[in-house]
């Protein structure tokens, strides 16, 4: 995995197949990356997918407070894979995605523990025939911490063949007023497209079996929350470590 490494909100490292202007990155190959954010409190970056690519991102953020303005820009038969993982004392982002053109494909794949307040804007637009979008959130909500998503996704008229897919759930584990709003905005009949959003806590089913089984309250919730953290997320070995100390340092 090539490493990128973004220190006080600028690019300091780069690779031979990637274009690094200012703050915009332009893959020109397929590969496997990893961004980490360090020292950063306001992040604008734009990032492009040139025609025929396939990139594997992984973004990486543990700091105070932080802002994000991020735009991805995905091009003629492009795939992005991105995963994402966030604890941070406070966040507030907006982020664009801009499908350009045909057979642009994204899968967003976001995780995040929130500590404080934290305000994720994701906007996606499908500006062209036969795109597709998968996102999915999964975020933890500790103790009086406060997350609130909007999701506004765009399809246009003529715009024929797309797939659109939301997909956002919250675990509070406190009193908090966290908020969902999953939008779609379609003027096209020739679409797929489904949004599902749910806050809450886990099922007192899956604790009562763990503990069944002889496992604390406390370490159930942890179990769990590694679970609804890691499953399904492709990160690499030394990242999930990291992530794992995180989950580990919060619910000991």
């Amino acid at each position: 995995m090539n490493k990128i490494l973004v220190i006080k909100n600028k690019i300091e490292k780069k690779d031979n197949d990637i274009e690094i202007s200012d703050n915009k990155i332009t893959f020109k190959e397929n590969g496997d990356y990893l961004i980490d954010y360090i020292d950063c409190d306001e992040v604008n970056i734009d990032i492009y997918l040139k025609e025929n690519t396939t990139i594997k991102l992984f973004e990486y953020s543990n700091n105070h407070d932080i802002s994000f303005h991020n735009h991805y820009f995905l091009e003629k038969n492009t795939n992005l894979l991105l995963f994402k993982f966030g604890s941070n004392n406070n966040t507030c982002e907006e982020i664009i995605f801009d499908l350009n053109d045909v057979n642009a494909k994204l899968n967003y794949q976001f995780r995040s523990i929130a500590t404080n307040y934290d305000v994720h804007k994701l906007i996606i637009n499908h500006n062209s025939k036969n795109t597709s979008s998968y996102i999915v959130n999964r975020s933890i909500a500790k103790e009086n911490a406060r997350i609130d998503f909007t999701v506004d996704s765009y399809l246009a008229k003529n715009m024929k063949g797309c797939h659109l897919d939301q997909d956002t759930k919250i675990i509070t584990l406190g009193d908090n007023n966290s908020i969902i709003r999953p939008n779609m905005y379609i003027s096209e009949v020739d679409v797929e497209a489904r949004h599902a959003s749910s806050i809450g806590n886990f099922s007192y089913d899956d604790i009562f079996y763990l503990m069944t089984r002889g496992i604390s309250y406390q370490q159930c919730l942890k179990l769990l929350i590694k679970g609804f953290i890691l499953g399904k997320f492709i990160v690499d070995i030394k990242t999930r470590e990291k992530i794992l100390k995180i989950i580990n340092d919060n619910w000991r």
